[in-house]
């Protein structure tokens, strides 16, 4: 079976749990959209933010770490060495965040509610202890194992807030009360209902997970894990700056906004932001996915690599996540209704920036390989770094004049900065002929689509859309088909 075919398949199959995860997600969207107003729902955007930036912190690089010492190594070894450490590390964590809780939930503006700050620290350290068990799937290549696990995960998730916010807050709402509802619902609690239901998730799958081998402390090897924190150190400096040009929008606007607006005001802005990003997560549907299968593959392949089977694998994954930045873009007024109180639809302009901001992270995802591959690991943290500081100075500099506008047009310049500027480096080091000029032509026409169907001629017919649909679909077969026919001819 050939590379990408064999890498097709199994992003196919790793893709379930995520398209499953996401799609769902965008109805938990529709539903917390419902019952809370945009202040409200900040405040969920604003702690997984939070989430997102200490998980790279306690997973300190151990995943990457993983698959690029298993291929040298004994895979129960390894196992139990990244493991045990984990445990050791996201205990402390608990006991310091349960220690200090009241002290950090009035830090960022939540003292009413520092329970609040408990459950997320167990969501995280329920998806940290998750993490090594579900890289040793994947590089035992049991997709399906993965798949069921993840998705009893995401259905309890999704089971538990269809619970919470379509019956247990209607009913209360409408006055109703039976013992159940009287015994255990806590109106006050609010949108924590939407945390609950994450620990539960997030702690059955962390058991089914255990139940299938836990690390043994007594087979911790000191030398190894002192290895795999030298190999995965810099990838923590990378993550964590990654994170910032992924995150650091919504963990900013409220403290950029809110001296000028007020705090209310300035959770309602990222309410919109918050919700109005859900839409540009459809990319990461396909790029997660993509990568869950891709970065063992070329692990495993890195002694024999093929330039062409990476050409092909850029090509076809930057005509897919185009095609859905495309089909998205025109086609806003339907997809709009995935959040569905209007309040939210004012933020709806900044949709396509975003999109194209993840097409271009979607193109970085592998571009970004040849630093893991050649362990140059630390050149990696450098890209990541100097992105960083661009989106930090992006968001101080554009937030204040134009809102979370400001902080999309960041998104932007950060996400097509990284790709840019991994393949420029990239050239001295692990070199893949990949062809810029193609990805350049669709790109270039993607935008001219979007720009005509969304923004020039937003009242353009359902069917006249299509066409500039199908005008891109027809380029971007046009070139592939090139690529059969002349064999290894590249731009």
């Amino acid at each position: 079976m050939s590379v990408v075919r064999k890498l097709a398949k199994q992003t196919a199959i790793y893709g379930v749990p995520n398209i499953l995860s996401r799609t769902l997600n965008f109805l938990l969207t529709y539903v917390h959209v419902g019952v809370f107003m945009p202040d409200s729902y900040g405040v969920i955007t604003e702690l997984y933010a939070y989430v997102a930036f200490i998980l790279v912190v306690l997973l300190y690089g151990m995943e990457t770490a993983y698959f690029r010492f298993v291929q040298e190594n004994d895979q129960k070894k390894v196992f139990h060495t990244l493991q045990s450490g984990l445990y050791a590390s996201t205990s402390l964590f608990l006991i310091l965040v349960f220690a200090f809780q009241s002290s950090i939930s009035s830090g960022i503006g939540y003292a009413g509610n520092p329970e609040f700050i408990g459950w997320i620290a167990l969501i995280i350290a329920f998806d940290v202890l998750s993490a090594i068990p579900l890289v040793k799937l994947r590089h035992k290549e049991k997709p399906l194992v993965f798949v069921a696990i993840n998705t009893v995960g995401i259905l309890t998730n999704i089971g538990l807030n269809l619970f919470f916010f379509l019956y247990w807050f209607p009913e209360y709402q409408n006055g109703n009360s039976d013992m159940f509802l009287g015994e255990w619902f806590n109106p006050g609690i609010g949108v924590g209902y939407v945390f609950i239901a994450n620990i539960l998730s997030s702690g059955i799958k962390w058991l089914l997970l255990s139940l299938r081998g836990l690390p043994n402390p007594l087979d911790w090897d000191k030398n190894l894990w002192i290895n795999a924190f030298k190999y995965s150190w810099p990838l923590v400096i990378a993550g964590f700056a990654g994170l910032i040009n992924e995150v650091a929008d919504r963990a900013m606007l409220k403290s950029i906004l809110a001296p000028q607006i007020g705090m209310k005001a300035a959770l309602y802005q990222l309410g919109i932001y918050g919700a109005c990003y859900k839409l540009s997560l459809l990319i990461n549907i396909c790029v997660q996915a993509f990568r869950y299968a891709a970065e063992p593959l070329f692990f495993k392949q890195i002694k024999d690599r093929s330039d062409d089977s990476m050409v092909k694998i850029l090509n076809y994954l930057v005509g897919f996540v185009l095609l859905v930045f495309i089909v998205v873009s025109i086609y806003i007024d339907y997809f709009k209704w995935f959040i569905r109180t209007e309040e939210y639809w004012a933020g709806l302009h900044i949709v396509p920036i975003l999109l194209l901001a993840n097409c271009f992270l979607a193109l970085h995802i592998q571009i970004s390989m040849w630093y893991k591959l050649s362990d140059k690991t630390k050149l990696g943290a450098g890209i990541a770094l100097v992105a960083a500081v661009i989106t930090l100075l992006g968001n101080i500099a554009l937030v204040p004049i134009f809102g979370y506008l400001g902080a999309a047009i960041t998104t932007l310049i950060v996400y097509a900065f990284l790709p840019i500027a991994s393949f420029t480096i990239s050239k001295k080091h692990y070199f893949v002929p990949y062809q810029i000029k193609k990805i350049g032509v669709n790109f270039t026409l993607a935008i001219i689509i979007v720009l005509i169907g969304h923004y020039i001629l937003p009242d353009l017919h359902f069917a006249l859309k299509g066409l500039l649909l199908l005008v891109f679909i027809a380029v971007f077969c046009f070139q592939e088909k090139l690529i059969f026919r002349h064999g290894n001819k590249r731009n």
